[in-house]
Order: structure tokens, then sequence, then C-alpha cells
């Protein structure tokens, strides 16, 4: 039987260990000095960017307003001050494609005049699919997009898309489940602000 050169079986181990499978993951919500910074975050009324996608593919019964509730309680999990928004902004409404571009003109309008750091939240998709058959699930769907400007600088600090998905015949309003799932998924990688 022929034997493997010593140089072959230090490489083959050395693939072995460095499969990422095997490397140890980043803990979830680090701190970041960046974020650190970060004062009281304004965040502005949920906005439906959900028009023209076809009929079952908006917020529905579900109210804006819940998730705007939801937004600053995540936030303050994660040790932001977050305070519950009742403007806009000092102008017409904001779109996504807004939010996306990050100009300094737009984001200089959000919210108060008075409100350094600021975040949006957009529904872009929500449905879902009640069903009487007791053998189908009901389930339900949601996108969301998030934006944290630093408004007297005039940037984009932070985005995030959170995607969500219920199943359950438990579950009256897979719609609000789904919703619930996507905020949580798209503020899991908001860095989590050192305790002050």
């Amino acid at each position: 039987m022929r034997k493997l050169p010593l140089q072959l079986l230090v490489f083959v181990v050395g693939i072995v260990f460095a499969v990422p499978g095997n490397s140890a993951k980043a803990p979830e919500g680090t701190s970041d000095p960046k974020f650190d910074a970060v004062g009281s975050i304004f965040v502005l009324p949920v906005i439906s960017a959900t028009s023209g996608r076809g009929k079952g593919s908006g917020p529905g019964q579900v109210r804006l307003s819940n998730i705007q509730k939801l937004v600053v309680k995540e936030l303050q999990k994660k040790n932001y001050q977050a305070i519950l928004g009742n403007t806009t902004w000092s102008g017409e409404a904001i779109e996504i494609e807004d939010a996306e571009g990050g100009s300094r003109q737009v984001i200089q309008k959000l919210g108060p005049p008075d409100a350094h750091w600021v975040m949006a939240v957009f529904v872009e998709d929500a449905s879902s699919h009640l069903s009487l058959n007791p053998l189908r699930e009901n389930s339900g769907t949601a996108k969301v997009s998030g934006f944290l400007f630093d408004k007297v600088s005039g940037v984009l600090m932070w985005k995030q898309k959170g995607l969500g998905t219920e199943y359950g015949n438990g579950s009256f309003n897979p719609k609000s489940d789904a919703l619930k799932a996507a905020v949580d998924a798209m503020l899991r990688t908001l860095p989590t602000r050192s305790k002050q």
C-alpha cells in the first residue's frame, strides 16, 4: 500500500478546517462604535409601498401604526432611544425610491426640524391566504425595507430588507404575523447599541 506524502495530508486537513460551516459565526447584534453615537431615533410613520401590486398585496387590515410601534419596541431592545413619530416630512409624501436614493435634500426634510436620527420603514408587500379547508394551512408573506438616516449630515447610515412568512392553522391573521417576522428579520442586522 502506498503512503500519502505528508504535505498532501496537511493540505487535506487544512481544507477540512477551512470549510465555512466549521468556522464560528460572529454573534448577532454586535456593537459598532458608529451606531453607539446614535442618539434618539425619530421613527417615521410606516409607509405602504404596495400600491399597484394587485389585490391582496397591501397591508390590508394590518394597521401601519402597529408596525411603527413594533419597530420602536425592537429598537429599544437594541438599546436605542426611539420616538414614535407622527409626521413624515416637510413636503409631499416620501417614496421608497427617495429613501433608496439617499439624497441629502430628501434626508434633511424627513421628520421634524430638530430630529437628528430618522428611521423610515416601508411595507413593500403583505399578503395572506386564509383557507377554509382544514387540511390546508393559513399563510402570510411580507416584505419590508428600513432606512436609518443621519439627518444632520444628510447621509444614509443603514438600510435593510426583511422577509417574513408565516404558516399555521392557528393564526387568524397570518399577514400580521408575517409582517412582525419581516420587521424582526430587517432589524436583526442593525448593530446593538452599547448600554451607556
